[in-house]
């Protein structure tokens, strides 16, 4: 079968039209971005680079990749949106709100650097301003350093690190304060095996929501972040509320008053939903293993796990990165 999906790949082509692939040196169509046997990338000239089939490789949220960010120059026309839906693989709908005004989230991820060379051509055909960002730069197995207190002083904010020496640690004005949420769900369930399949028979769900801020100093993308939990709000003097999640509130509103010309980014919840599309939680499960039952059977158990930690800091580290990409356009 996969000689013969290979066989219609290469027809329609001469021979002389034909590539070689740098890598396996098999004969490969000129339409195309990678290899189709390898995956390997192909030198294509700028006129093969304009009819190129944008056919890009699934990539897991683990594997190291880049992330395309664009933002619509110009009001589309429905083919333009049809097209440019197309070549993400997004609905029409969802890409909208993608391009809406004031959105700075990824449109598409993949695994190659060409491959977002071609995307950002093709999405400029279609009147979409773009640009890549890897996951060097927004490190997601990296998040900012966690903070178990502030001080608030006359050249700044001088950070406490959570179990780490804060004495080498000069105060600071935050540049950009990014707000938004670390969520985690455990789903357990235990499957009844027979010989006529699987059931389940037994579940149960867990989760915790923690709000967090995160701090940026000019220049430093690692940034410092604020968990709800083990964090000292004894910062917020009389203002310090009960509940944790009502001091997280009142640290923000603080921290804004206290430091009026740093940007506050603050829309994460509203574009969780977007940012699934490109960028998906964490997804995990593990296996309890197998148990007879007292009656006929065996039962298996699993927990699957889900998370956004990686993907929340990927976004907050964007936000980082817009901001200091629009300070140095101001700047030239």
């Amino acid at each position: 079968m996969g000689d013969m999906n290979d066989k219609d790949e290469t027809e329609g082509f001469a021979a002389g039209e034909m590539m070689t692939c740098p890598e396996c040196e098999r004969r490969v169509p000129p339409d195309r971005l990678s290899c189709i046997y390898c995956g390997a990338e192909v030198g294509l000239s700028d006129s093969q680079r304009l009819t190129a089939k944008a056919v890009f490789g699934t990539i897991e949220p683990w594997e190291s990749g880049f992330s395309v960010v664009g933002r619509s120059t110009i009001e589309l026309s429905e083919a333009s949106l049809e097209n440019t839906a197309a070549l993400l693989s997004l609905e029409i709908g969802d890409l909208k709100e993608l391009l809406g005004p004031g959105h700075h989230v990824p449109l598409i991820r993949v695994g190659k650097l060409a491959e977002t060379a071609l995307v950002i051509e093709r999405l400029s055909n279609f009147g979409i301003s773009a640009f890549e960002i890897s996951d060097k730069e927004l490190a997601p197995k990296t998040p900012p350093r966690r903070l178990r207190g502030l001080d608030f002083g006359h050249h700044g904010m001088r950070p406490q690190l959570f179990n780490e020496s804060s004495e080498d640690l000069p105060s600071f004005i935050p540049a950009l304060v990014v707000r938004g949420f670390l969520s985690r769900t455990e789903q357990a369930s235990t499957e009844k095996e027979s010989k006529r399949g699987s059931k389940t028979i037994d579940s149960s769900e867990v989760g915790t929501h923690e709000a967090v801020i995160d701090l940026y100093r000019k220049g430093d993308s690692r940034g410092f972040r604020i968990r709800t939990d083990g964090f000292d709000f004894s910062c917020l003097g009389s203002r310090k509320a009960f509940t944790a999640a009502a001091n997280m509130d009142v640290l923000a509103e603080k921290i804004r008053a206290e430091y009026p010309d740093a940007a506050f980014e603050n829309s994460y919840r509203r574009k969780r939903r977007l940012l699934d599309l490109v960028w998906p939680q964490n997804e995990s499960v593990s296996s309890e293993g197998i148990e007879r039952l007292s009656f006929r059977g065996y039962a298996r158990k699993k927990v699957a796990y889900t998370d956004n930690e990686q993907q929340f800091t990927k976004y907050s580290r964007l936000q980082f990165l817009l901001d200091n990409r629009a300070d140095t356009d101001e700047a030239e």
